[in-house]
Formats: C-alpha cells, sequence, structure tokens
C-alpha cells in the first residue's frame, strides 16, 4: 500500500497546542547582548498550532523556527513567498532586486513603468520613495465624458483645479495625449481640458515566486499552494536565552540553525528593506563567545530531537561545528547530534544522566561525568569514544566518528550541509552522494528513497533502482517524512536462529551488530529481547513466532563445530546439513542434522508475510546482491529453500514452479546483513506491530484469574486461586497501524499446548475457538468482533457454562484483518472450582506392565499402590483419578477367550470401562504381541481415548516375530522421520548436494541391517533410521561428531554413558503449568534416550520435555555434556511428548522417581485425559438436586409417607438438565441422543433388577418414547427411531418420570444415557456413552436411609 505523506491522519512534525495563524509571519526581534537569560530578548508569541488538522492549513500551518547570529542573516523566508523577512515591494524598486533576482528563488523580469503625475500620489512623488525619474512634459487634454467611461476626478478648491486618478468608471473625465495644439489656454471649466503634464519613469522588477520549497522539500500539491499557510520565525541567541522562547522550539516543524551569511548580498537586503526597520551596529557574525547559544537551548533542541514528536532539523554544518574541542554549545549541539545520532547518544548519555551541568568561563554548559578536568567540559571528536580509534563506545559503532564541519549528513531528522548555497539557489542540485564517504553519512537518506521509490510515491515501481544522488530538497523531505514510530517502540523481541550453540546474543559486539538494523531504536541494552535456538530446539517449538517476535536472525554460527572435518568428506565446508554428516564409514547411517522442518519454513513464510522481517547473517551469499547462496548452505535443505530468492543458474534443485512463485513474492521480504535498508527493515517491524495491553490483569473484572496454588510440607495442593466464575472477562486494546483487527478466544480443549484454528494452527481438526463473544467498548456499545480498532479499549466476556469446572487454558488472539500475518495473543490458565465432590472429572486408568512375551515382569512404578504418587494426585481438587494396575499375565488373559478367532476391530470390550490407558513402567518394557489386545488398543486409540506410552515401550532389538507391531507403534507414536512401514528395506534419501558437479546425491537410509535379520537378539540393532543420540553413543568414538561433549570417561557401547537425571522443557502448556507447575528443568530418576527420530512434520506432534544432563547452562553448566551439547534437541532427546490423543514418557527406566517427576506425570495424565475425545455427558440442573458422600444424585420427592404408590402416569417428577462437553468449544460436529431408563425390580426375580425405557404411561407394555422438553425455546425434542432423543450442547432441557414407576418403592433410580457422534480428525466414526445416575427419593425415605 502507497503511503501518502499527508499531515491530516497522522501529524508527526507539529505539536498538540491550540492556536491560529492565517499566513505567513515573519517576526525579527534584535538585541545584540550576551546570551544568557539575564539579558535575554523579549518574549516571542508561537504560532497558533491545533496539531490535527492537515499541515499547512490554517489551523495548524507549517512553522520553520530560523536560529541566527544575528537577524540580518535570516534566509528560510526567502524560500516561501509571503514569508519574506523584507518588505519585497520596497525591494522590487531598488537596485537590490538585482541581486534577489540573481538567487534564482523567483522568475524576475525588470520592465520600465510609466506614469502620470496625476497618476500617482504626490506624498510618493515628494519623498521620492517611488523612484520615480526623468519626467517627460507630455501635450494633452482632459475630456469631460457623461457615458461612465472616465477614470480621472476633478476637484476645485477655491480657484484651484486638481486631477486625480481614481479608476475606470469613477470619474468624470479621461485623459487624451494629444501635442497638436500648444496654443489653447488651459480652462477648466471647458469639456476639454488643454494642459501639459509630466509623465515619470520607473523600473520595478516583477517577480512570480518558484515555490521550489514548498512544492519539493513539502511536496505541496499546486492546486494547494495558493492556500497553503506557512510560518517563519527568525530569533538569535538573545531571543533563546529568554526560556519563554524555548517554546518555540518545543512547536516548530522544521528548526534552521545557520551561523553564517551565506550572501552578502541578501544581508544588505535585510538591512535596508527588514520588516521592522531595524539597524544593527555591528552585530555577532557567529554563536562564539557570548554570543553561543545558551545550554538550556541545546538541551530543547536536542530533546525535541529525540522526542516522539520531533523536528526536522537543517543545519549548515560549517557555521556550527568548530571542528576542534571546544565548550562552546553551539559546537557541542554538533557532536551529541551527529556523531552517533541523536537516539544513541541520548541512549548512552542523557538518559543515563552522563550529561550534566556546569558553569564554565562564565557560562552555564553540559559537562561529561565520563571524562574529568576540562575534558569534561571540551569536546571534540574524542570525547566520547572509549577506543583508541575514536570509533565506538562499548559495542557501538558511530556512525560519523570523524565529524568534520563539511559533513552532509542526513538521518534521524538531521540534514546538514556544507557552507555553500545548497539552501538558497541550490535547492534541485544533485549534490549529495552516497559513494562520497569521506564528506556524506546519508546511508539513511538512500535507503528512504529506496523504499519510496519502490513502493510509496504515485507511480512506484518494485524494481526501481537506488538512486545514486540527491539534492537539498530531497533531504529534507526525507527528514520530514521518515517515519519515526520508534519513539513508541520501548521494547525489541528478536528470535536468533543458528545452526550449532553459539550466538551473537551475549557475544562480544552483540549490541552493536543487533542495533545496526534499527538505529532509531532508543531503548538499553537491555530492552533488546533476543531469544536464541539452535534449529535442532526451533524445529521443536510451538509458540506463534508472529505474535512474540519483531524479527528473526538466522546465522552461521558454528561454536565447536569444525566445518573442515567431516566423516564424510563431501561436506566439508557445509554447516547447514538436510540429514548429517556419516557417523561410521557405512554411508547410509547419519545423524540428524540440523536443517529446518518444511512445517518451520512454511511458519518464517508467514512470519515475512506480516511484514516483518527475516535476516540471514553475513556469510549467507557469496555477495551483496544475493543472487548466490553460499555453499555452507547445503542445497539439500530446507535453509536453503528460504534463502534461494534469485535463481541460481546450473543449479538442479528448487527448479520447480512452487519456488519460482516464492521467488517473486519474497524477494524483498529475506533481508541480508552484509547489505541491507535499515530504513525498509524499520518500516517493516514499524508496520507491522501488533500488541494487546490488558487493562489490569490484577482485577478478576479485567482479566481471568490466573491459575496458582499453594503447597503444604509434602508438596501436595493445600489450596488453589479459582476464578470465582464461570465468566471470562478481557479489558485490553490493541497497539498497533492497522486500521481494523478481529478478536477470537480459544480454549485448549486438548490439553496439547495448540489452539486449534487459531492462525498459527491450520489444522483440519476440529477447531477450538469459543463463538458467543460480547465486545463493549468505553460507551458500552457493542463491537463486531472483527471490527476493533486500534488504541481504544474494549471488555470482552465470555459467559461459560456454569457447571464447567477445572482448567481452562485459554488463548486471546487479535489479528489485522487486512493482514491476518499480523497478529498477537495472550496465553494464560484460569482454573473454575467444582460445584461439589460430585462433579469433580472422574478419570478411570488402567496401567498395564506391557510386553511382548506372556509373563508379568515388574514395574518400576505402581501408580495405584505408590503413596507419594497416591498423596500428590488426591490433593488435586478438580479431578478423581481411579487407577487399575494390571500386570502382563492378567491383561492377555482377558483376551483368552478370543483365541483361534479372527482379528476384528471393534470386538473387543476389554479396556470399554477407562477412559485412559498407560502402558508400562519398566526398563527394557515392550509392546504386547497379542494381536487382540493390539487390537484393542488400536480401537481405544481411534475412539479418541488417551494412550500413555512409557520409556522402551519402542525398541531397536526387534524384527521379525519377536515383536510383531513395532513399526505399527512407530507410526502411531510418530517416531518415523523418513515414513518407514514394515516390509520397506530402505529409501533414498537427499543427502548433500554437490557443488562441483551441480547434482544431488542421495543415499541408501536403510530399514535393517539384512544379514542379522534371522539371528540373535539383535535383529533390528542396525536402524538407520536410529535416534541421533543413539548413534553417537554407539559409534561417535574416534569419529568426528555432531557436539560438543566433554563428558569424562568415555565408555561407548556403555549404556551408564547416555544415562541423564536431568530435563529441560521444550514447550509451555496445560501439561507444564497444570495441576503442577514445573520448572525449566527438572531431576528426575535415572533414564536415556529412546531410538528413533521423532517425525516433527506432524501438525498435532508436541515434545514437553527433552533429557538433558547437569551441564546444562540450566543447571550452571556450559552446554558440554551428552545432552546439553545439544540441548533441547526435539527431534532425538525427547522425554515427553504428545500426538493427539497419544503421549510417550520416558518415565520407567529405574525406580526411585522424583517428586517433580511424579508431578510432572499427574500433569501428563491430566492433559492426556483431555487430550482424548471426552465424553460428552447429561449435567441435572434441577435447583434441589443433592450430591450425598457417596457421590449419589438426589431429587426429593413431596410425599407425607416414605413410599409412593399412585397409579396415575400424569403425577410425575421434573428433571431439568444440560449436556456437558469438556472442551467448552463448539460441538456442532457431534450428534447427541438422550435415553432415560428406571431400575426397577425384575419381575422374574425380585433379587434382581431390570432397565427399563422410561415412556409417558409408566408401564411396560407402552412403545412410546418419554418426550423430552426443550425448555429455552419451548419446543419438544425430535424422536430418532433407535437412537433416541435428539439433544444439542446449548440448550437446557427437561423430562417428567412418572411417579407411577415407584410401585410402592420410596426411591427410584434414574439413568440418563447419553450417545455422542461424531468424526475424528482422520475421518473415524466414534460413538461414546456416558450416563448420569439420579435417584428420585422421598425426603422421610431418605432420612430413613
Amino acid at each position: 500500500m502507497k503511503e501518502k505523506f499527508g499531515r491530516k491522519n497522522k501529524p508527526r512534525w507539529i505539536a498538540v497546542f491550540v492556536f491560529l495563524v492565517i499566513g505567513c509571519l515573519f517576526v525579527g526581534i534584535y538585541g545584540l547582548v550576551s546570551a544568557e537569560t539575564s539579558n535575554a530578548g523579549r518574549t516571542i508569541t508561537p504560532p497558533m498550532k491545533d496539531g490535527v488538522s492537515e499541515l499547512g492549513t490554517a489551523a495548524n500551518p507549517l512553522f520553520i523556527l530560523e536560529i541566527v547570529p544575528n537577524k540580518s542573516f535570516s534566509e528560510i523566508g526567502y524560500l516561501i513567498p509571503g514569508c519574506e523577512p523584507v518588505d519585497m515591494e520596497k525591494l522590487t524598486l531598488d537596485d537590490l532586486a538585482y541581486t534577489y533576482n540573481s538567487r534564482g528563488l523567483s522568475v524576475c523580469t525588470f520592465p520600465t513603468e510609466q506614469k502620470y503625475d496625476f497618476e500617482i500620489d504626490k506624498a510618493e512623488l515628494d519623498s521620492g520613495s517611488g523612484k520615480w525619474k526623468d519626467p517627460n512634459n507630455i501635450r494633452g487634454y482632459f475630456q469631460k465624458v457623461t457615458d461612465g467611461s472616465g477614470n480621472i476626478k476633478q476637484v476645485r478648491n477655491g480657484t484651484e483645479y486638481t486631477y486625480t486618478y481614481v479608476g475606470a468608471g469613477l470619474g468624470q473625465y479621461k485623459w487624451v495625449p494629444d501635442n497638436s495644439d500648444y496654443n489653447t489656454i488651459t480652462d477648466d471649466t471647458a469639456d476639454k481640458v488643454w494642459t501639459t503634464r509630466k509623465l515619470y519613469s520607473r523600473i520595478k522588477m516583477v517577480y512570480t515566486h518558484k515555490n521550489t520549497f514548498l512544492k519539493e522539500a513539502i511536496k505541496v500539491p499546486t492546486n494547494r499552494l495558493s492556500d497553503y499557510h506557512s510560518v517563519v520565525i527568525t530569533v538569535d541567541p538573545s531571543d533563546l536565552a529568554n526560556s519563554a522562547n524555548l517554546e518555540l522550539i518545543n512547536r516548530a516543524d522544521i528548526i534552521y540553525i545557520n551561523g553564517k551569511s551565506h550572501d552578502s548580498g541578501l544581508v544588505s537586503i535585510w538591512n535596508k528593506f527588514n520588516k521592522d526597520g531595524l539597524t544593527l551596529s555591528n552585530p555577532p557574525s557567529n554563536f562564539q563567545g557570548a554570543n553561543d547559544l545558551t545550554w538550556e537551548a541545546v538541551m530543547a533542541i536536542f530533546n525535541r530531537m529525540v522526542s516522539k514528536n520531533r523536528a526536522a532539523l537543517i543545519m549548515d554544518l560549517t557555521s556550527v561545528y568548530l571542528g576542534g574541542d571546544s565548550d562552546n554549545n553551539a559546537h557541542k549541539l554538533c557532536i551529541m547530534l551527529l556523531q552517533m545520532g541523536p537516539a544513541n547518544f541520548n541512549r548512552l548519555f542523557v538518559s543515563t544522566n552522563k550529561i550534566k551541568t556546569t558553569t564554565f568561563n562564565g557560562r552555564v554548559t553540559g559537562y561529561y561525568v565520563g571524562k574529568s578536568g576540562n575534558e569534561s567540559i571540551v569536546w571534540g571528536q574524542k570525547t566520547f569514544p572509549d577506543n583508541g580509534e575514536g570509533t565506538k563506545y562499548g559495542d557501538l559503532v558511530f556512525k560519523n566518528p570523524h565529524i568534520t564541519s563539511s559533513n552532509i549528513t542526513a538521518g534521524e531528522g538531521v540534514y546538514t550541509y556544507n557552507g555553500d548555497m545548497s539552501l538558497l539557489e541550490n535547492l534541485e542540485q544533485q549534490n549529495i552522494y552516497e559513494t562520497d564517504s569521506t564528506r556524506t553519512v546519508v546511508k539513511d537518506a538512500f535507503d528512504f528513497y529506496e523504499y519510496y521509490d519502490r513502493y510509496e510515491k504515485a507511480g512506484a515501481n518494485p524494481n526501481a533502482p537506488r538512486r545514486t544522488s540527491l539534492s537539498p530538497v530531497d533531504a529534507i523531505y526525507f527528514i520530514l517524512h521518515q517515519k519515526f514510530d520508534w519513539a513508541d517502540k520501548t521494547v525489541l523481541n528478536i528470535l536468533e536462529i543458528e545452526p550449532y550453540d553459539s550466538f551473537i546474543y551475549g557475544s562480544t559486539g552483540w549490541e552493536a551488530r543487533y542495533r545496526k538494523f534499527f538505529p532509531y531504536f532508543m531503548g538499553t541494552a537491555s530492552d533488546i529481547h533476543v531469544t536464541t535456538m539452535t534449529t535442532y530446539d526451533y524445529i521443536g517449538k510451538i509458540e506463534d513466532i508472529n505474535a512474540k517476535y519483531d524479527m528473526v536472525l538466522i546465522g552461521l554460527n558454528t561454536a565447536y563445530k569444525d566445518i573442515t572435518k567431516y566423516n564424510d568428506d563431501n561436506l566439508k565446508g557445509k554447516i547447514y546439513l538436510s540429514i548429517g554428516d556419516r557417523v561410521t564409514t557405512d554411508n547410509s547411517v547419519r545423524y540428524s542434522g540440523n536443517d529446518l522442518t518444511n512445517r518451520k519454513l512454511t511458519q518464517l513464510k508467514n512470519f515475512m508475510l506480516s511484514g516483518r522481517p527475516v535476516v540471514l547473517a553475513s556469510g549467507f551469499y557469496t555477495d551483496t546482491t544475493r543472487a548466490k547462496v553460499a555453499p555452507t548452505v547445503d542445497k539439500a535443505t530446507y535453509m536453503y529453500d528460504l534463502a534461494d530468492v534469485i535463481k541460481q543458474p546450473n543449479v538442479t534443485v528448487n527448479t520447480e514452479p512452487e519456488q519460482a512463485d516464492y521467488r517473486a513474492k519474497f524477494i524483498d521480504k529475506i533481508f541480508y546483513e552484509d547489505n541491507f535498508n535499515s530504513y525498509v527493515l524499520e518500516r517493516k517491524i514499524s508496520d507491522s506491530s501488533c500488541s494487546l495491553e490488558f487493562a489490569d490483569k490484577s482485577d478478576n473484572n479485567m482479566y481471568p484469574v490466573t491459575y496458582s496454588y499453594t503447597t503444604n510440607s509434602s508438596g501436595s495442593i493445600s489450596s488453589v486461586k479459582y476464578n470465582g466464575s464461570s465468566t471470562l472477562k478481557y479489558r485490553f486494546r490493541i497497539k498497533g497501524t492497522a486500521d481494523a483487527y478481529a478478536v477470537k478466544l480459544f480454549i485448549d480443549n486438548n490439553g496439547d499446548g495448540q489452539y486449534n484454528g487459531s492462525l498459527d494452527t491450520p489444522t483440519s481438526a476440529k477447531s477450538e475457538v469459543i463463538s458467543g463473544l460480547t465486545v463493549k467498548d468505553d460507551t458500552n456499545t457493542s463491537i463486531n468482533v472483527n471490527s476493533l480498532k486500534p488504541n481504544t479499549w474494549y471488555t470482552l466476556t465470555r459467559h461459560l457454562d456454569a457447571t464447567y469446572q477445572g482448567i481452562i487454558p485459554w488463548k486471546l488472539e487479535v489479528n489485522s484483518i487486512a493482514n491476518p500475518s499480523i497478529r498477537t495473543s495472550e496465553i494464560n490458565y484460569t482454573v473454575i472450582k467444582q460445584i461439589s465432590e460430585a462433579s469433580k472429572v472422574q478419570i478411570n486408568v488402567l496401567q498395564v506392565v506391557i510386553d511382548a512375551g506372556t509373563g508379568s515382569p515388574s514395574s518400576n512404578f505402581n501408580m495405584q499402590t505408590n503413596t507419594t504418587f497416591q498423596k500428590f494426585l488426591s490433593s488435586v481438587p478438580e479431578y478423581k483419578v481411579s487407577i487399575t494396575y494390571m500386570d502382563n499375565a492378567t491383561f492377555l488373559s482377558k483376551y483368552n477367550k478370543y483365541k483361534g478367532q479372527s482379528v476384528v476391530s471393534g470386538k473387543y470390550d476389554v479396556l470399554d470401562n477407562y477412559d485412559m490407558l498407560i502402558l508400562g513402567f519398566r526398563d527394557t518394557c515392550s509392546y504386547t504381541n497379542n494381536p487382540y489386545a493390539n487390537q484393542d488398543i488400536l480401537d481405544f486409540i481411534n475412539q479418541g481415548k488417551s494412550v500413555i506410552f512409557s520409556h522402551d515401550v519402542i525398541w531397536d532389538k526387534d524384527a521379525g516375530q519377536e515383536r510383531l507391531y513395532n513399526d505399527v507403534l512407530r507410526k502411531v507414536m510418530s517416531q518415523d522421520r523418513y515414513h518407514f512401514t514394515t516390509g520397506v528395506s530402505d529409501n533414498l534419501q537427499p543427502i548433500y548436494y554437490d557443488d562441483t558437479n551441480n547434482q544431488l546425491k542421495k543415499n541408501l537410509i536403510k530399514m535393517y541391517d539384512s544379514a542379522n535379520l534371522t539371528s540373535g537378539n539383535d535383529k533390528y540393532w542396525k536402524f538407520f533410521t536410529d535416534n541421533s543420540n543413539k548413534l553417537y553413543w554407539r559409534y561417535g568414538s574416534g569419529y568426528n561428531y555432531d557436539r560438543k561433549d566433554d563428558t569424562s570417561n568415555k565408555k561407548w557401547n556403555e549404556l551408564s554413558f547416555m544415562e541423564t537425571t536431568r530435563v529441560s522443557v521444550a514447550n509451555r502448556g496445560q501439561i507444564t503449568q497444570y495441576p503442577f507447575t514445573i520448572g525449566d528443568t527438572i531431576r528426575i530418576s535415572t533414564t536415556h534416550t529412546q531410538y528413533y527420530q521423532l517425525d516433527l512434520e506432524q501438525s498435532d506432534m508436541v515434545v514437553w520435555y527433552n533429557l538433558s544432563d547437569n551441564s546444562s547452562r540450566l543447571n550452571g553448566g556450559s552446554n558440554n555434556g551428552f545432552y546439553s551439547s545439544r540441548e533441547n534437541d526435539s527431534r532425538n532427546s525427547y522425554y515427553i511428548y504428545n500426538k493427539g490423543n497419544i503421549t510417550y514418557t520416558g518415565l520407567g527406566h529405574t525406580v526411585n522417581l522424583t517428586d517433580d517427576e511424579m508431578k510432572l506425570f499427574i500433569n501428563t495424565m491430566i492433559s492426556s485425559y483431555r487430550a482424548g475425545t471426552a465424553k460428552a455427558k447429561i449435567i441435572i440442573t434441577n435447583q434441589d438436586v443433592y450430591t450425598g458422600d457417596s457421590n449419589q444424585q438426589y431429587l426429593f420427592i413431596n410425599a407425607d409417607s416414605d413410599t409412593i404408590t399412585t397409579t396415575d402416569p400424569t403425577q410425575v417428577k421434573t428433571i431439568t438438565f444440560k449436556l456437558e462437553d469438556e472442551s467448552v468449544v463448539s460441538t456442532s460436529d457431534r450428534d447427541y441422543y438422550a435415553s432415560y431408563y428406571a431400575v426397577v425390580p425384575d419381575p422374574a426375580d425380585s433379587s434382581k433388577t431390570i432397565r427399563v425405557q422410561l415412556n409417558p404411561q409408566g408401564n411396560s407394555t407402552s412403545t412410546e418414547v418419554l418426550p423430552t422438553k426443550n425448555i429455552d425455546t419451548g419446543g419438544a425434542c425430535t424422536i430418532v427411531p433407535g437412537k433416541g432423543t435428539k439433544l444439542n450442547s446449548d440448550n437446557e432441557f427437561s423430562i417428567d418420570v412418572p411417579l407411577k414407576y415407584f410401585n410402592g418403592a420410596g426411591k427410584l433410580l434414574i439413568e440418563m444415557e447419553l450417545t455422542s457422534v461424531g468424526i475424528n480428525e482422520d475421518g473415524n466414526t466414534i460413538e461414546q456413552k456416558s450416563t448420569t445416575q439420579v435417584n428420585l427419593i422421598t425426603k422421610p425415605f431418605f432420612d430413613l436411609d
């Protein structure tokens, strides 16, 4: 979108004051006095500016403040017609008009003008002010006329007659020159009055102002020039010594500082024709000595230049900067503005109170506390640098370290020129060159025009070449229009991604290297928030980078890795690799590489579509044109695909149309550190900014209560901070530049840390967005969720079902309507307290110590009997977890009845009564070979129920018939990076690109070693898609390898070498927060890596914790251990992860679990339960429902006796109820059917009971179905034969149970069965049933009971 540089909507050069000025104003106040407050000049009234109207209107005129040593040096006013500092009418008659003409400001002509004496005012003639000369006597007559054509008036005064020109139609005479009659005597009473009159002549300049300044520097349209309002005020140091006049600095749009005369002719013009008629006697000619600027004025100018509403400042540097060391205040201003830029000087020195005030030689001036003696007061080029070369302060490299008075600079609102006529006759001359580095510091201006020419100006061309020269008007337009939103930007959030564990951030010079990307950022080093990740860490993250970071920097740091040393010589010199180095001499056994995944490449593309920059570090390309990606980035990688924005000849990869489309779309979105446009980069960051501000997170009327808890001395939960109601309420405003925003609320229904349907989680799975949001502004007006405006306070409310309880992981997401990639979000957790003990979430868990054999190996962790585990688990207020422990033999025995039968899906019921299945825990655990148990487990998974696999359930020793379902489990659990299935023996994979021969090299990645298929326990030992940790452990000795591991006493092939007792967090979500908050690193019981790499391309794959070790930086080490040398390598070092309703945990290798480990597993269980498709259920809503100690629910019948014997079917008890789906999210993709039953004595055997379907007659012979009423709509619900009464999740319902069913009893058990039918993300139909029981009972009977 082209940006219009008008100031109607977003004024950038003005301050907010309410004044009014029409036309141009020139003020010149003379006072040849010392520039001290005691001798200050008179107060000057600033122009009236409302700060809101478009610049150049009467309410908001363009205001230029000119600061000169004395008023005769006034110049800037000549650039704008009507603002000249002199009486232009008088000038037109003077010989100095030729001087004015020579400046080229106007198109001037000098015609001879003639007038008769009667046409000229007598006083003008007598004084000579009209410059009328050389009169000629002209004979003629005044002809009296009566037709209204006369223009001369005759006036009689006694006997005297005078004739005066009065204008056409206003007189009774007109003059007719006629030299034919010299004899007739003048008769003033005649109709023809003969006379001789004098004809005077003079030369007068006629000028038409070119208006170059307004047209080119301000870009005022031609049709607005005549009505464009400007004000020029010229002051000298004595004026600014009056503190009241510093308000002029605060209000000026442009400040022009000129310390000398560029044209003595203009001085002469001013001396002769200045509007105030001042006469100066020996005025000061510079800002030195007593005519220096006050320090107060200098700081006012400086502070204005680092404010949000900065001015544009133009300066003739030769007339202000003194070159050497000086205590002169104006000289100091130059250093403060130019050496490192005002933003950095303010950040490093002013805002840190390193610049203080003192009195020196009788004048107030600034001094620098970093120096001592006179060096602190007398400033020069070496005052502020802290290195010997005088080029840096700390990590900051100065943009103009060696200031000279001949510098031409343009940037940060300042344009300086070098004493020539740039601001007079050379306004349009192309005299500024980027390549003249000895005299110019103007890269910022050329950066600006590159963006302007390509994207903003009318007729912009995205392929426009970078300009090679600029004119003064170009420089002025730049400093006026350079976007400066960075005064608002107080924090930068940057993601740095490196191939190995070595980062720019934190290294020597990191701050300067980062600041060069955004030179106008005013924050301190602590305000630059850099998150560092290796690629192998990044590919396992689930965070939305669009919502968190302003910029992504991708580097080439190799850290400990010597890229000249690879086991595969073909890889020498490469840094980014898809699969990685050879492990042994076998060319097909390789590590896992350090590439991106395709998912992460897509994420980075989406990040760039928001406008935010991805910057590739120095060395990514062979030159600054980006025409060739450096060979360090292998062409077989996704990283190469990211960098490949210009097609390279003779390369045999990325020839598809998709890559051509990528190049066309992203060529201007990939930045390169060795050649980048900082203005474009900063514009992208500021234009794509989007953030949320909450009014008060501590007030639950403005923000949901954040979940927290306290523990007792044993570590169990003793109290919980609840939300207090079932309402989620937010008061917030959006900060950004878009015109309109949308807001959405998500609840992480399945606890997987991903909010399905949000912009960063594209998925075919069921959306977790919450509908029915109420949004209001501060006027209590309802606002559409897609029509929010920036910088406006809103209150968003969502009332949840009052019966809902437990953890609510929520995400509030805001995005630009025009560009959804511009977004931000807030994620947090709140808990709603259960209504009663009976309303606790019930989870039935089966733990099986599973094995491939038929025996019963012991477990390292029996959850049913472990007292510490049960202590922690029972302290969770919102859940009631019932665990059944079963050994392998007992579990398998339940399938004995199916022996000899064909395996059929959906046939087995062993697991029907369980919500969760946990397989483990023990070392060298294995998966079952029982086909019926396997099918039952797969059916359990396909129903959406939760399954947790533990340590060693999948192993690499399984071949042949020893473990039949290894490959099945690997697919289910996504431990299958290369997508192998049973029976596949090998697969070709791209290993690297041969740059010499321009071809992609592929190798076999073997599935198993065919030589070992039939012998020994290690049949599957050589599995060449192995976990990189295992390969390193087995084969790393004596070879180059992919990590820095300083572990002593390496004992290859011994398990203890890769055992660890530490894990570190990979992602945050419900599993890390609820019910126990788990730290970034925790101690666990001894465990070790697993055997296969994870397939991180799966959208529902989330790794929560990875194996680490005591050498991790999180534990005070230096990341040089077995695991920490590749810290958070989610592909290989996973400890806990989930894929949909499947969870893996590394728990089980040894006994003696730590408290943190048990708490983490409790979190895992609850999160895993939510990750399953939770059963919908019926909730009784009668106000008189009572829940007893045994969680039984009761509804009381009004009766005088303890029994009911009525046979009247019209006597009923009404039961009211709703559906509850624990996900809270919309369930429109599910169907619900209810059936109602009474549990009554069996007529055939009164010692037994049977269940009969309720009907209106209350008898066993009726085939009618008891009707259901929709309370909210008043209608009857539809009965679907064979399924039940169709319900929905939004309304409340009721049934009337005939009391006839009591049949003389005092208590009647009613069972309300709900069947939900839906489709999971794999397209499988999932049918689930739940039963809600309620006892109808007489009060007397209840009392007896």
